[in-house]
């Protein structure tokens, strides 16, 4: 099988949101392209992921998020891009 190209981008935020808002936020972040809510408090925090391809600009995806009605902070955590150079290769020999 030929190496495929392999590149993404990860990043983990966690957003501050008014406690009355929490449910609505969650709601509407699950909707934007490769975001995932992983943890939720009730009193006003999500931990979220945002997913894509390397060169996708995940900050831009974090800024709208941060534009939601109630959300009062959009705070990046990590962030990892691999692409096909600093990805891991793996040498295949024909049988």
């Amino acid at each position: 099988m030929p190496h495929e190209a392999s590149s993404f981008a990860l990043a983990s935020a966690i957003l501050q949101v008014r406690p009355d808002c929490i449910h609505r936020v969650q709601e509407q972040v699950v909707l934007e392209e490769g975001v995932e809510v992983h943890g939720m408090d009730p009193r006003g925090c999500l931990i979220i992921t945002l997913e894509g391809a390397a060169g996708d600009p995940l900050t831009e995806r974090l800024y709208r998020l941060r534009d939601l009605e109630g959300v009062l902070a959009a705070d990046l955590v990590y962030q990892h891009i691999e692409d096909d150079a600093s990805a891991p290769h793996h040498k295949e020999t024909a049988p």
